[in-house]
């Protein structure tokens, strides 16, 4: 979620420290934006950006629970159909 939008991603990298995301639309370099996934939110900063991907820089690194939860979340969206 960017302060003007929300928009759907694809999260193809994970780290305690940032994630890149791949998408339309995606929000520009220096832009801050509340990334959620499932059970857990994270603030964050674009530090990339291309036609279809960006990266992001999380404000407070993720502890190793939240990037498991995450995952996990996102694998059941995945088997739900509620990822796109």
């Amino acid at each position: 979620m960017a302060i003007t939008r929300s928009r759907s991603v694809v999260i193809s990298d994970l780290s305690s420290h940032g994630a890149r995301l791949g998408g339309r639309d995606l929000p520009h370099n220096g832009d801050e934006v509340l990334m959620v996934v499932g059970s857990v939110d994270a603030m964050a900063t674009v530090v990339w950006q291309s036609a279809d991907k960006c990266g992001v820089r999380f404000d407070e690194p993720l502890g190793e629970p939240s990037i498991v939860q995450m995952k996990r979340d996102a694998a059941w969206a995945a088997v739900t159909g509620w990822a796109s």
